[in-house]
């Protein structure tokens, strides 16, 4: 018994879920109620619209699959529910992946030293949406390449060491291209500047740039495509540009002015990352989507009120709600900061690797304190937090060699791992009756650590919590809790001092 696919007529086995020869969907899960259904817009159980799979979002790790689904095609490849493409034949000099196929998962024809891919020709279907991380790694004999426009996502390296690739085109349906994707593909064209640019995609600089005028033609500056130019002193963004992706200018030390063109919509993550040298940010007047008011030296998202970016000139305007994802990471120069009272959250590694911070003032406003927010703040010498703090983040505070004194509030419940981690000057701490978890290493490497106070309300500490406090004389906890503690901290028994 067979059954007809819908959409091309090919013929299936009665309990096929997708059509051997398009892909489509014969059978329909429901996400409502769980049900399968034969293709068709509503599930006949419940009712509910057809919501086929997200292939967008799905995953690109092979072993995410299960290979009892998978097929051999004549051709030597593999693929998942005829939909994933897992493996490649190395022995193929031409591979034309099935027509249907979704997704080309990670290192579906990577190279290595025990196999050594020799294809020169790739078709890529119509019906693709995710090319996975290296899944062409080291395709030397590759040429050419087409990206079909169904194509949104390409991972990190996915064609990193081809070698021999003169040329490839990207379609304007690609949004997210990950780090490092076209390095050593050292036969493609590149600009008298070393600029790579594909289509409008700036791909990657040289690392010894000095400044550059970014040209016209791109619209997209992508992931780390400056990362590490640490020559790089000046930068021109012209208003065609609509994106910058995530590290795309970290680490880039000579850096000291920025303007942002009314043109940009996106700026990724840690886009001006552990720029030490930055002083001058501008946003242009006429951009909706992020602004740096009041002449604030900052880049700020407008909508949310959220400081993305800032420098060691940074004055954080009252009107900020959150400090965010490594906002300040790495302004080395930066002494002192005042954080108004209108935020609520202080976003992961937003002061990390400030080493010369010696002073911040943190408002009853703030809620959460991210991980690594504080992190390698090695000038830090007293802080602080207060009692609207719920949550002291991962590594929170570690590596503040010149912390002494802390005051945690009894709104604190958790302390995260390593959150004082490497706190080499810390001599004492008293831990509030609200706090219930100390997670693993939270005070590891605290050689000047004497004395700690635990309540009865802790429930759980970590592995390694005072692992390397060579100091420490005396952990005292209340009186009838002893045996409570011997089991949580069965290596220092001996420092347990009920009071």
């Amino acid at each position: 018994m067979s059954i007809k696919c819908q959409n091309c007529g090919t013929e299936n086995v009665d309990n096929a879920k997708y059509c051997c020869e398009c892909g489509n969907e014969i059978f329909f899960y429901c996400r409502k109620c769980g049900e399968y259904n034969r293709s068709g817009k509503y599930c006949i159980a419940c009712g509910a619209k057809n919501d086929p799979r997200d292939w967008e979002s799905a995953s690109t790790n092979p072993n995410d699959y299960s290979w009892e689904n998978v097929y051999k095609d004549v051709s030597g490849t593999y693929t998942a529910d005829r939909l994933v493409f897992l493996k490649g034949n190395y022995y193929a000099k031409k591979i034309e992946i099935r027509r249907g196929t979704r997704i080309i998962c990670d290192g579906a024809l990577k190279s290595d030293d025990n196999k050594q891919t020799i294809v020169e020709e790739i078709i890529i279907p119509d019906s693709v949406s995710q090319i996975g991380m290296k899944a062409f790694w080291g395709c030397s004999g590759l040429q050419s390449i087409v990206i079909p426009d169904s194509v949104t996502q390409i991972g990190e390296e996915a064609f990193a060491g081809c070698n021999s690739l003169q040329s490839i085109v990207i379609p304007d349906s690609v949004t997210e291209i990950g780090v490092f994707a076209f390095s050593n593909c050292d036969s493609l064209p590149r600009r008298d500047d070393g600029l790579l640019i594909i289509n409008d995609w700036l791909i990657e600089a040289p690392s010894n740039i000095e400044q550059i005028t970014i040209p016209n033609i791109v619209r997209k500056i992508g992931v780390c495509s400056f990362s590490g130019c640490g020559s790089l002193r000046s930068i021109v963004i012209p208003d065609s540009v609509i994106h910058i992706g995530y590290e795309a200018f970290s680490n880039c030390f000579g850096l000291q002015s920025i303007v942002i063109p009314d043109s940009v919509t996106q700026i990724g993550n840690g886009a001006f990352k552990n720029c030490r040298n930055l002083q001058t940010i501008v946003v242009s007047e006429d951009n909706t989507v992020y602004d740096s008011r009041n002449n604030c030296n900052a880049i700020i998202e407008t909508k949310g009120n959220i400081l993305v970016v800032g420098c060691s000139q940074t004055i954080i305007p009252d009107s900020i709600a959150q400090i965010g994802y490594v906002a300040f990471c790495g302004c080395e120069s930066l002494q002192t900061i005042v954080i108004p009272d209108f935020v609520t959250q202080i976003g992961d590694g937003a002061f990390c690797g400030c080493e010369s911070l010696q002073s911040v003032v943190i408002p009853d406003s703030v809620t959460q304190i991210g991980d690594w927010a504080f992190g390698g703040c090695l000038s830090l010498q007293s802080i602080v937090i207060p009692n609207s703090v719920a949550q002291i983040g991962h590594s929170a505070f570690c590596g503040c060699n010149s912390l002494q004194t802390i005051v945690i509030p009894d709104s604190v419940m958790q302390i995260g791992d390593e959150a004082f981690g490497g706190c080499l000057s810390l001599q004492s701490i008293v831990i509030p009756n609200s706090v219930a978890q100390i997670g693993h290493s939270a005070f590891c490497g605290c050689n000047s650590l004497q004395t700690i106070v635990i309540p009865d309300s802790v429930m759980q500490i970590g592995d390694e919590a005072f692992w390397e406090c060579g100091s420490l004389q005396s952990i005292f906890i209340p009186n009838g809790t002893k045996e409570k503690f011997q089991k949580m901290l069965p290596e220092y028994e001996h420092l347990l001092q009920e009071h």
